[in-house]
């Protein structure tokens, strides 16, 4: 048989099967490829690679898609299930979970078994509170008597650097864990969510409880007006319904206070309000001195009122959160620290919204915990 060269194509034949006994099929074939045309091969290799660059796109998001679905598998096996509110912008994703009865903006679904398993010191001082309760008052407070009153060391130092966020990212739960004792940490979450260890560690947790008619106001201020993080298109009034409908961070309200108020009688817990401070501040000062084991003289009580009065906390940079600002996080002209006065929600609450206050404390709240904190309650 004649072997194939360059020149030469050759017939060859093949017998099909009995099927077909008298049909030959036949092929030519060549030792050369066929040449094409300049343009015919440009446009070859273009399909190829756009095929190629297709397959790696469509091959890229049905990765993503499966992250997608495997992530929601696997925040609804862990108790996590997505909050769609109207007036929350923030494309297909829910900017607020729901966790155990509480929402929590979604940011931090991926950190929950950490912040669970988080060990917790028997020296530890916690500052726990619903958002916008005077917390950032007493964490000033606290850091004084706990530093022998060095109001020029908390002048220059960030108040979330030496009395960390405990669930937000910054600092960051590593950090606070490598933090030297005695720590001062501050968190939003409910007793129920906070370590496991709080149950037999017993930190000195320092609860503080606000009228939540002017908490939802300042709350408002802050999170839709001081901060540009959050993406809600609605008014005010939308703001006002959904903290009565358990729809704002750290909500239901009354779920969270009413834990503390559970907690009360702990011999580790103090349980405070805004309201009594504004109006009794030498008095609680001392108490939550007592509780610290850091007795005062009234001559330092005086220092500690001056330094965390409202004016000069205002005008304070290390706890006024200006670095906020600086970072492009928060609007320039809003201030962190707005009015801080009892009774500020009859300048902005509707009729319809005070009725719907009066209804979820009427009806939610412990009755005995109603009946205590008439004076945080009060109308005047």
């Amino acid at each position: 048989m004649k072997s194939l060269n360059e020149d030469q194509a050759t017939s060859v034949c093949y017998r099909a099967d009995s099927v077909l006994p008298q049909q030959l099929l036949c092929r030519k074939f060549s030792s050369q490829a066929p040449r094409l045309d300049p343009k015919q091969a440009s446009r070859r290799k273009r399909l190829t690679l756009a095929t190629y660059f297709s397959g790696a796109i469509g091959a890229v998001l049905l990765s993503a898609v499966g992250l997608r679905y495997y992530s929601r598998i696997k925040r609804k096996a862990a108790g996590i299930e997505d909050v769609m509110v109207e007036e929350y912008s923030f494309g297909r994703r829910a900017w607020l979970q729901k966790y155990r009865g509480y929402t929590l903006a979604s940011i931090f679904h991926s950190q929950w078994r950490d912040i669970h398993s988080f060990d917790v010191r028997e020296d530890d001082v916690w500052v726990v509170t619903f958002p916008k309760s005077g917390t950032t008052w007493v964490q000033e407070i606290i850091y004084l008597l706990m530093n022998d009153l060095d109001t020029e060391k908390a002048s220059k130092t960030n108040i979330d650097d030496r009395f960390p966020y405990f669930e937000f990212p910054y600092l960051g739960l590593k950090a606070i864990e490598e933090t030297p004792s005695p720590r001062l940490i501050k968190s939003h979450l409910p007793f129920s969510l906070l370590p496991n260890q709080m149950k037999y560690k017993k930190p000195k947790i320092i609860y503080i409880i606000r009228n939540p008619k002017d908490v939802v106001v300042s709350y408002y201020f802050f999170t839709l007006k001081f901060l540009k993080l959050v993406p809600f298109n609605g008014s005010f009034e939308d703001y006002c319904r959904l903290f009565t409908e358990d729809k704002v961070s750290y909500g239901p309200w009354w779920k969270h206070v009413s834990e503390g108020w559970k907690m009360r009688n702990e011999p580790n817990v103090l349980f405070l309000s805004y309201e009594d401070l504004q109006m009794n501040a030498d008095k609680v000062i001392k108490e939550i001195a007592t509780f610290l084991g850091k007795p005062v003289t009234d001559e330092q009580v005086d220092r500690i009122k001056k330094h965390c009065s409202f004016e000069s906390m205002q005008q304070n940079k290390s706890v006024n959160y200006d670095w906020l600002k600086d970072g492009g996080l928060a609007n320039k002209g809003v201030p962190f620290m707005r009015r801080g006065k009892v009774g500020d929600w009859k300048n902005h609450l509707s009729a319809d919204i005070v009725k719907k206050m009066d209804e979820m404390i009427a009806t939610k709240l412990p009755p005995d915990m109603i009946e205590h904190i008439t004076d945080t309650l009060a109308e005047d």
